[in-house]
């Protein structure tokens, strides 16, 4: 069984930072679909031996160590839109022949992940530095030397806005978050019907999956920067509201 520690954390973060061993073995395995009642606590101590968690002398109790929590909430939207943006345009080039395919395909990949907007067929653009990045890409994907990035304070031709939507695909990012803005109501109405932590950690996992959806595309690019129309910030108030109401219920469920 694969497991996705991310999403584990990020979850247990969001429910609450210290549950009952019992509570969150329940919370968990409606989170993820397991395979009997021991997976559970086989990935508490996965955690645990990763340094994750502090574990009570009586193992009765457990928490996130703090730095485990502040490196979840550093990937937050709301935390790279409050970035403050110098005026700059990184730009990352390279120029890989046919021959050398599988190495160019790598390098889209890894660039793409990075949520890097790509303004042509080998051109990418960023507003912040990207200097540690490309040592990264050189250390890990064997990057040829024809892979250079530049950084630029001029726009010749074009307005910062005309490059923001020609690099990143907002269609379809406004497209994600629109759906997901129109189903939040539904989610906050199975969280109030959940009966059980089971039930709760399901319908919180689907809530995750839609949420890590409205913004798998998204840059999360500094406010001065947004295009039009942008829902971002929306959909962010909308987990923050579900988040709310999966905590109120899951302190409910368990007093019951």
């Amino acid at each position: 069984m694969k497991v996705d520690y991310g999403e584990l954390l990020e979850f247990i973060v969001d429910l609450a930072i210290v549950f009952s061993r019992r509570d969150c073995g329940l919370v968990l395995a409606g989170f993820r679909n397991l395979d009997s009642r021991r997976d559970p606590y086989r990935i508490f101590r996965r955690l645990e031996k990763d340094q994750c968690l502090a574990v009570a002398a009586d193992e009765s109790r457990f928490a996130l160590r703090p730095e485990i929590v502040e490196r979840v909430r550093a990937v937050s939207p709301t935390a790279q839109w409050h970035r403050p943006w110098d005026g700059k345009w990184r730009l990352v080039t390279y120029d890989l022949p046919e021959s050398r395919r599988r190495e160019r395909i790598l390098l889209w990949r890894a660039l793409h992940a990075r949520k890097l907007g790509l303004l042509q067929k080998s051109v990418w653009i960023w507003p912040h530095n990207v200097e540690a990045l490309l040592w990264e890409l050189v250390r890990t994907e064997g990057v040829p030397e024809c892979f250079v990035g530049v950084e630029g304070d001029r726009l010749l031709l074009s307005s910062p806005a005309e490059l923001v939507t020609a690099a990143w695909d907002f269609e379809t990012i406004h497209r994600r978050q629109a759906r997901y803005l129109e189903e939040s109501a539904g989610g906050l109405g199975a969280v109030s019907k959940a009966k059980s932590l089971w039930d709760l950690g399901r319908v919180s996992r689907m809530e995750w999956i839609a949420y890590r959806q409205a913004f798998a595309l998204d840059p999360c690019l500094p406010r001065v920067l947004w295009p039009p129309g942008y829902r971002g910030e929306a959909v962010q108030q909308k987990h923050e509201e579900f988040l709310e109401a999966a905590r109120q219920r899951a302190r409910a469920l368990r007093a019951s």
